[in-house]
């Protein structure tokens, strides 16, 4: 549709520019005045809007247009905000009969929100939904139904529908002559319906040509503090060079990892403001994402009062209320209560300990004259009055608490648009979507534009700057996994390609990220973290490696600490092994590059950690029985093509043998569950999610490969490599067409890196499937790949010839000489590793934090422990943030 493409120079005054957000809005238009001012064109701007802020106001010019015709034409719906839609969802799913009992309404509201947004992007048809014998798709359909009844009855109409709607009263719409589209990530079906009706009436669609094709340096770094650290003083650096620059520093899943990535900037750009999580830092950087509103201490301290108010005499609630800095002595009347050893504390228990004059007991006196139902208009002036009883808010100290505030009050105001939808409503309820609004509202301290803009992954698109750093691109970060929304039916996801939901979607939008970094800015760098839960040397997504130019630079670990300080004595070597025929396989020479002393104490002192209780499956016993299951499928089903003619009674049957094969494996955690009285539900439910799990398998990986078929499973196979011999076994060769064949292993857990293995010389921890590749000697093999069979996630990467089929996109591609030369790379990396085994070599050297966990043998060899301990909790916790 914008198959034409402008530039900058070439926008008219006339033009409607779409961005995707508002701040791409915001930085356009100041771009769009920079070159009218270097151009000395005329004055007038051309429009600039988000797209779904014009698809607002074309509705309104709909209304108007409506309300100014005929009597007889009735008028058209009412939009809702998001907050309405959200509080109908929640009315229709609480009043259901047939919803089920809800641990986590808001989370479901949630996710019936995101479905019925697909749903109407995308149209899902009708007979899909009542077709499907999913559970949750069935409970959808009934709520679907009910909310559609509802907004046909009052004459409402919700965001998602707003394009379909508009296609409808195209003909009273104004048409503008020209749209000028940005960049963006995927255009909704409706979304590009509506525009090509626009098309049809006249208007011209183009798209928006800029960038400078910049060719991305690369950097490394041993931990994420560090690479923000070093992208704030980059950024800086620039700044001083150039402080009219634009400067972007993206980080993926920004939301997760905020307050480290603000600490980290703070402590280069803002050091007397580093620790304090809600200073004003200056005008020199701009985190996009603000904090919740429910974060900040005043609002926070206000919550709680009202919701101690509602839920009697719980602890917790009290010692964060008593936390309010408007609240004189109110930290020793929880220590008070802790002291005597009590786990309750009322609101009547706090008036008790203060005097008469306490600003508590009015509070009480207000929140005991509250009605049992009123409208929540009428709730919020009684939470406004109740709170001054208080104090609350008290002395606002800085801009950051009075703008925070400000907010308070829009967010009580806003509960007044609920009042025509819900009625009269409880205390209770209309807390708890309090809650809900300030824990989904960003708040951020409005203030001066900052000439550095740290972005998250999708916020960073869609416009220039003058520089941009890219981090935490290891290879797991493009493209993210695929996600497939629970409430709608899966089959119809897949054939209509709905956002997010097939690896092609999420591929798609990857490589458009992609582009548009590299024509973003002049300068772009990227970089990556070392993965705290795989592989040390796992960097660029390899979907796009070929994109980037590689520059040297090595981050040296922190060094290992001594525990005492006495006088070392280095004793690397232990018994050669004298043995042609090495142990332990693949696993040996992985743990060998890791940690020498770890291969050499699991397979030549045969030293293994103590076991670790366990209550259910294990990780190993669940990786053996999808192995075992995966086999036994692919031998009754040599291809997916095989698989897709059988029909579905055919296709239980595989499922329902290779379930039983499984079965049989996991006669030891029967006879454990049997001996430890474990209900048979640790079982059932593991492997009814199996069975689904290989079915997911072959509808979502299996079907987007080339047409390939299945010749060994469980192949034995011997590596000649250094003098020794190693023996493994193969899970699965697969035959192409035309006689390729890609050897596949099959992984339960965390996907691996495939970029480590690019470079053997820095990669000899991940040498499994190189070795697969070495030991079946067949001049066919030119692709090697992980099978990662999850239920979340699955999917099928690999490395190979450029000529390989059947991986589809997620192949990281070597031309023929490449393939061989990294083929033999591996073979001398190999080499070299055996031989140190061979030669006793087993020093305390670990490769990285992670050797040290997951070896636990530190009381054999003496390590502090600790030294490694504290990173890794660190990055575990920044994680999880």
């Amino acid at each position: 549709m914008s198959a034409i493409f402008i530039t900058l120079s070439e926008i008219r005054p006339d033009d409607l520019v779409l961005t995707p957000n508002q701040r791409s809005a915001r930085i356009w238009a100041e771009l769009l005045a920079g070159e009218a001012l270097r151009t000395h064109a005329a004055a007038v701007m051309p429009a600039i809007s988000p797209t779904t802020a014009w698809l607002v106001a074309l509705w309104s010019e709909a209304q108007i247009c409506a309300a100014g015709m005929s009597r007889a034409r009735a008028d058209l719906p009412r939009l809702l905000s998001a907050t309405q839609e959200r509080a109908l969802w929640g009315k229709v799913i609480a009043e259901h009969p047939d919803s089920p009992p809800m641990a986590a309404p808001n989370s479901l509201v949630t996710e019936a929100m995101r479905a019925w947004r697909l749903d109407q992007a995308w149209d899902c048809p009708k007979p899909f939904l009542d077709s499907d014998d999913a559970a949750e798709v069935n409970l959808y359909a009934l709520w679907r139904g009910q909310f559609w009844k509802t907004l046909g009855a009052n004459r409402w109409l919700t965001a998602a529908q707003l394009p379909r709607a508009l296609l409808s009263q195209i003909e009273q719409l104004r048409i503008p002559k020209r749209i000028v589209r940005l960049p963006s990530v995927q255009t909704e079906p409706a979304l590009a319906a509506l525009l090509a009706a626009f098309a049809l009436r006249g208007t011209q669609i183009v798209g928006l040509q800029y960038g400078h094709l910049a060719v991305a340096d690369y950097q490394k770094f041993e931990r994420p503090a560090q690479e923000w650290r070093a992208a704030a003083a980059w950024a800086k650096s620039i700044n001083a060079q150039n402080p009219d620059a634009r400067i972007v520093v993206v980080v993926p899943q920004l939301h997760a990892v905020r307050h480290e990535v603000q600490r980290a900037f703070r402590e280069i750009l803002a050091p007397h403001v580093a620790r304090d999580a809600f200073a004003e830092a200056g005008a020199q950087f701009n985190l996009s994402l603000g904090i919740r509103l429910s974060e900040a201490p005043f609002i926070a301290a206000m919550l709680d009062w009202l919701g101690w108010s509602q839920r009697g005499d719980d602890l917790a609630t009290a010692r964060a209320a008593m936390a309010a800095p408007f609240i004189p002595a109110a930290q020793n009347w929880v220590r008070n209560a802790l002291q005597k050893g009590r786990t309750k504390f009322s609101l009547r228990d706090a008036a008790a300990q203060c005097a008469a004059g306490h600003p508590i007991h009015a509070f009480i006196a207000a929140s005991g004259q509250w009605p049992k139902r009123c409208a929540a208009s009428v709730w919020a002036a009684h939470f406004s009055a109740a709170l001054a009883q208080l104090g609350a808010p008290g002395q606002l100290p800085d801009l950051a608490a009075q703008q925070a505030f400000a907010a308070w009050e829009e967010m009580l105001a806003g509960l007044a648009e609920l009042d025509g939808m819900l009625g009269e409503i409880s205390a209770r309820a209309v807390l708890d979507e309090l809650n809900q609004r300030c824990r989904a509202h960003d708040f951020q301290v409005e203030g001066k534009d900052a000439p550095i803009q740290v972005l998250g992954l999708y916020e960073s698109i869609g416009f220039p700057c003058d520089a941009m750093w890219v981090s935490g691109m290891s290879d797991g970060a493009l493209p993210e996994p695929a996600e497939a929304n629970a409430f709608l039916p899966l089959a119809w996801q897949l054939r209509a390609h709905v956002g997010r939901a097939t690896p092609h979607v999420m591929m798609a939008a990857a490589q458009s990220v992609w582009d548009q970094w590299h024509a973003a800015a002049p300068q772009l760098i990227l970089s990556a973290a070392q993965a705290i839960d795989d592989a040390a040397d796992e960097w660029l997504p390899v979907s796009f490696a070929r994109n980037a130019a590689w520059r040297a630079g090595e981050i040296v670990p922190a060094a290992v600490i001594p525990a005492a300080q006495i006088e070392p004595i280095f004793d690397d070597l232990g018994v050669p092994f004298l043995a042609a025929a090495l142990p332990g396989g693949a696993t040996m020479l992985e743990r060998q590059a890791q940690c020498p002393f770890q291969a050499y104490a699991a397979h030549r002192l045969q030293i293994e950690p103590w076991p670790a209780p366990m209550l259910g499956i294990t990780a190993m016993e669940r990786g053996n029985a999808i192995h075992i299951a995966m086999a036994a499928l692919f031998g009754q089903c040599e291809s997916y093509a095989q698989w897709q003619d059988a029909a579905p009674e055919t296709q239980a049957q595989w499922l329902d043998l290779a379930l039983a094969e499984a079965r049989s494996a996991m006669e030891p955690f029967e006879r454990s569950r049997r001996t430890r009285g474990w209900p048979q539900d640790y079982a059932d439910g593991f492997f009814e999610q199996l069975r689904e799990t290989l079915a997911l398998w072959m509808e979502m990986i299996e079907s987007l490969r080339a047409p390939y078929r299945v010749v060994a499973r469980e192949l034995p196979a011997t590596l000649a490599v250094g003098g020794h011999t190693i023996n493994v076994r193969l899970d699965r060769v697969d035959e192409t067409a035309h006689g390729q064949q890609i050897i596949v292993d099959y992984k339960s857990g965390k996907p691996k890196s495939l970029t480590a293995m690019l470079d053997p010389a820095h990669a000899s921890a991940l040498p499994q499937l190189p070795i697969y590749a070495l030991a079946h000697a067949s001049a066919a093999v030119i692709a090697v790949a992980y099978a990662h069979v999850r239920a979340e996630a699955p999917s099928l990467v690999g490395v190979g010839d450029a000529a390989a089929e059947g991986l589809g996109k997620r192949l990281a591609t070597l031309d023929a000489d490449g393939w061989q030369h990294w083929l033999e790379q591996w073979r001398d990396a190999l080499a070299e590793t055996a031989n140190n085994f061979a030669r006793g070599q087993a020093g305390v050297v670990p490769r990285s934090p992670l050797a040290c966990r997951d070896c636990q043998r530190q009381g054999l060899c003496r390590i502090d422990f600790q030294a490694h301990e504290a990173p890794i909790e660190e990055e575990l916790n920044d994680a999880s943030a």
